[in-house]
C-alpha cells in the first residue's frame, strides 16, 4: 500500500488513511446510536436516560476534535469519555420494558464499536492497535460494569471483538506492506538510475558518434576534393575547428562546431563551406527564417544540412544542389535538392550512419521532422522541418532571397 510513497512520509500517510476510515465508521455508529435513542425516547421518556444523550453528544465532539488534532491525549480523552458514555447506556438499559430493551442494548454495542474505532494517533503500528485494544478493553468493561451496576447478568457480545479484529489484521496488513517497501524500495530506486544512466548513456553515444562522423568525413571529403597545394584559409579553419571538437574532453556536449560564424547564423556557414569543397549551391528563399529558431535547434539543423551536402559531394555523382530555406507560423524548413543519381530509401542498410543519424536523429532530438524522396536515377530532395520561435511578427517578416555560391 505504501509502496511508491516517500520513505519518511509513507508511515503517516497510510495511518492517516485507515484513521480517517476508522473514524467515518466511529461517525456511522455514533449516529446510528443517537438515532436509536432517540426513538427509545419517544417511546418512553425517563430522566434517568437524559445522561446517556449528554454523553453520546460530548462522545461526538471529542471524535470531531480527534480527527482534528489526533494526538495522543486527544484519543485518552476520547476512550475516557467513550468509557462513560457505554457505562450510562449499559446501566439503564434495564430500564426500559422488554419490547425495548434489544434497541437500548443496540446502543450500548455502538457505542464500543465507536471505542474501538479510535483510529490511533501517531506513526507507529503498535500505537496504533494498542489504542484500538485499549477501546475494546474500556468499552467492554464499562458495559460489564454498568450492566452489573443495574444488577443485570453480563452478556457476550461479539461486534465490538470482531471490528477490533479488523481493525488490528488493517494495522498490522499496512505494516508489513510498508516493511516490503522498504526492503522493496532501495532496488526501485537503483533500477531506475541505472534506467536513467543507461538512457543518457546511449544519447551521448549517438551525439558522440554523429558528431564523429560528421567531422572525420566532412574533413576527409573536404581534403580529397580540394584543389592540390595548400588548403585554403576556410577549409583550414573548419579542420582545425573539427579537431578541436574531436580532442575537447567535452565534446559531446558541444553544439557547434566552432570557427568564425556568418552573421546569418552556422546554416550559411554549412553552404559557404560546402563551396570550399567545390560543390556549387544555390541558395534561395527566405533567409530571414534563420533567426527564428532557437540557437540549439539552429546549430542542429546546420549540422543535418552539412551531412546532407557531404551525402550531395559523396554519392549523388554531380557537383550542385539547391537548398531552399521557408518557413510558416510554428515552424521552419530547409530543403535539400539534388539531381544526381538518386537512392533506394527503403535499401538503405541499418549500419550506414549519415542520413538515419547525422541527419534524422539530430532534427527530431530538438523536435523536428525529416522526408526523404528519392528515386534511383532521378534525384533526391530532403525536407527538413524544425520548430521555429512562434509566429512571425510584421517587424520580423522574412525577406525573398536567392542567392548562388
Amino acid at each position: 500500500m505504501s509502496l511508491g510513497l516517500p520513505a519518511h512520509l509513507a508511515s503517516r500517510i497510510v495511518n492517516s488513511a485507515i484513521a480517517l476510515g476508522a473514524h467515518v465508521v466511529a461517525t456511522v455508529v455514533l449516529g446510528a446510536a443517537a438515532v436509536a435513542f432517540t426513538l427509545l425516547w419517544l417511546q418512553h421518556p425517563d430522566v434517568r436516560s437524559l445522561p446517556v444523550a449528554g454523553a453520546i453528544a460530548l462522545l461526538a465532539l471529542m471524535l470531531w476534535w480527534l480527527r482534528r488534532d489526533g494526538s495522543p491525549g486527544i484519543a485518552a480523552g476520547y476512550l475516557v469519555i467513550g468509557a462513560i458514555a457505554t457505562w450510562l447506556a449499559a446501566s439503564v438499559a434495564s430500564t426500559y420494558p422488554p419490547p425495548l430493551h434489544p434497541a437500548a442494548l443496540y446502543v450500548v454495542t455502538a457505542l464500543q464499536v465507536a471505542l474501538v474505532m479510535v483510529g490511533g494517533p501517531g506513526d507507529r503500528v503498535r500505537s496504533t492497535i494498542g489504542f484500538a485494544v485499549a477501546g475494546l478493553a474500556v468499552g467492554t468493561v464499562a458495559a460489564v460494569a454498568g450492566r452489573l451496576a443495574a444488577g443485570e447478568a453480563p452478556s457476550v457480545d461479539f461486534l465490538p471483538l470482531l471490528s477490533a479484529v479488523l481493525v488490528i489484521v488493517v494495522y498490522s496488513t499496512t505494516a508489513l506492506s510498508r516493511r516490503d517497501a522498504r526492503t522493496v524500495q532501495p532496488s526501485i530506486t537503483q533500477a531506475a538510475k541505472d534506467e536513467k544512466l543507461a538512457e543518457m548513456r546511449s544519447v551521448v553515444e549517438a551525439r558522440a558518434a554523429a558528431l564523429l562522423h560528421d567531422t572525420v568525413l566532412g574533413s576527409l571529403a573536404a581534403i580529397t576534393t580540394d584543389r592540390e597545394g595548400e588548403l585554403s584559409d576556410t577549409l583550414r579553419r573548419r579542420i582545425e575547428a573539427d579537431l578541436d571538437a574531436i580532442v575537447d574532453q567535452d565534446w559531446t556536449e558541444r553544439t557547434g562546431q566552432g570557427g568564425t560564424h556568418h552573421s546569418d547564423g552556422p546554416i550559411v556557414d554549412v553552404i559557404e563551406e560546402a563551396s570550399e569543397i567545390g560543390l556549387e549551391i544555390n541558395l534561395t528563399g527566405e533567409l530571414g527564417q534563420l533567426h527564428r529558431m532557437r540557437d540549439d535547434v539552429a546549430e542542429a539543423l546546420a549540422l543535418a544540412l552539412r551531412q546532407l551536402l557531404v551525402n550531395v559531394q559523396q554519392h549523388s555523382g554531380t557537383d550542385g544542389a539547391e537548398v531552399v530555406l521557408f518557413g510558416e507560423a510554428s515552424s521552419v524548413s530547409v530543403m535539400v535538392i539534388d539531381s544526381g543519381e538518386g537512392f533506394d530509401s527503403q535499401a538503405v542498410a541499418p549500419d550506414r550512419f549519415g542520413l538515419r543519424h547525422s541527419v534524422q536523429g539530430r532534427i527530431e532530438a530538438v523536435g523536428g521532422t525529416v522526408r526523404v524522396w528519392s528515386t534511383p536515377g532521378k534525384g533526391t530532395s530532403v525536407l527538413l522541418t524544425v520548430p521555429s520561435l512562434g509566429r512571425r511578427d510584421s517587424d520580423d517578416e522574412s525577406l525573398p532571397m536567392e542567392r548562388t555560391s
